[in-house]
């Protein structure tokens, strides 16, 4: 009979879904973030790795981050890549579930999901915002190339992608003349409007409150700027004309805080967890969200990453953004030299519609 977890690892103080009354600034969260992470107990910053680390960032600098892969992007045109976006970014939270999922030869949760979605944008692009409201389970599960049976977690899991989907749909039909266009025209290409008006979604407002601190990490509303960057920047380069569709990056992301990139600073070295988190993660066991461990890893990765930017900054001379320094951690995990190193240690696994 398996032990019950540690507080540690299952208090939740706050739950999923909880409307919050104000949102914070971008800066807001990175002080909430710094403030966890001085007072954490079970996860510490080594200062002295963020130099070495930062080197080893270099290997990614040849890799051409602009360059999307049309499998995972839908690219038809500006208006169907940024209706793209904001469904697939609506979408991204599997990777707690991810384990469940049949993956396709890529073998990664995510493009699974992403090149499904793609193929369904190529059969039924344009639709308004409330056909999301027709994609129910087994649509879902249709998208993600599962076959029957399906397992009982798998089914959880694409319910609560229709519940996304259909929140998001609803959302932008009741207040944005169910019209992707009008949404895109009345938040004018700023991220900061984008992540305020996502963050009013349920789905999207993941925050605690910890040490009498709020810390709201908004990590879906702000992949979902970053993303719209990154497309506008592929149109720009074909010499499209933008119009509403002209997403500026922002300077101002935080680190898009998951597991992906706390396994890897992890596993670096730049993030130390406490003897019995480390072997908790080992393991494989899950971590509640909301349980004091997962926020302080999140508050450190948001943390580390800034640090990291800064330290980038100064050695190569010019501004290197947190978001950006998120993308080189990413693709550091993903080169094929390093694959199999950080394939050998386990992330921590939190099954959360927030990650």
């Amino acid at each position: 009979m398996s032990q019950a977890p540690t507080p540690y690892f299952a208090l939740a103080p706050r739950g999923e879904g909880v409307l919050w009354p104000r949102l914070p600034s971008l800066g807001g969260i990175r002080n909430a973030a710094r403030a966890i992470s001085d007072r954490s107990e079970l996860v510490k910053i080594e200062p002295g790795k963020l130099g070495p680390f930062g080197v080893s960032l270099e290997a990614t600098m040849g890799i051409d981050s602009d360059r999307l892969d049309p499998a995972s992007w839908y690219l038809d045109s500006p208006a169907a890549s940024a209706a793209f976006v904001l469904v697939v970014d609506c979408l991204n939270f599997g990777s707690g579930y991810f384990k469940d999922l049949a993956k396709d030869s890529s073998d990664s949760g995510y493009l699974t999901m992403a090149g499904g979605l793609v193929r369904y944008f190529d059969s039924h692009w344009p639709f308004a915002p409330s056909h999301l409201n027709s994609l129910g389970p087994l649509e879902m599960l249709g998208i993600l190339q599962q076959r029957d049976p399906f397992s009982e977690r798998l089914m959880q899991f694409a319910e609560l992608l229709a519940k996304a989907a259909s929140q998001l749909g609803t959302f932008l039909a009741d207040n944005y003349r169910d019209s992707f266009a009008y949404f895109f025209a009345a938040i004018a290409q700023s991220s900061e409007a984008l992540i305020s008006e996502l963050a009013r979604l349920s789905f999207y407002q993941d925050g605690y409150r910890w040490h009498e601190c709020d810390f709201l990490v908004l990590k879906k509303a702000q992949i979902t700027a970053s993303d719209l960057a990154l497309v506008a920047t592929h149109h720009r380069g074909l010499g499209t004309e933008m119009g509403i569709f002209d997403f500026p990056s922002s300077r101002s992301l935080t680190a898009f805080a998951d597991n992906s990139l706390p396994h890897v600073l992890s596993t670096d070295g730049v993030l130390v967890y406490s003897d019995a988190l480390a072997a908790h993660i080992a393991k494989g066991e899950e971590l509640a969200y909301g349980s004091p461990a997962e926020i302080e890893i999140r508050a450190a990765t948001i943390t580390a990453i800034d640090d990291l930017a800064w330290a980038l900054t100064q050695r190569w001379r010019r501004q290197v953004t947190a978001a950006e320094t998120d993308a080189m951690v990413w693709r550091k995990k993903h080169l094929p030299s390093q694959r199999a190193r950080y394939r050998a240690t386990r992330s921590h696994k939190t099954r959360s519609v927030f990650y």
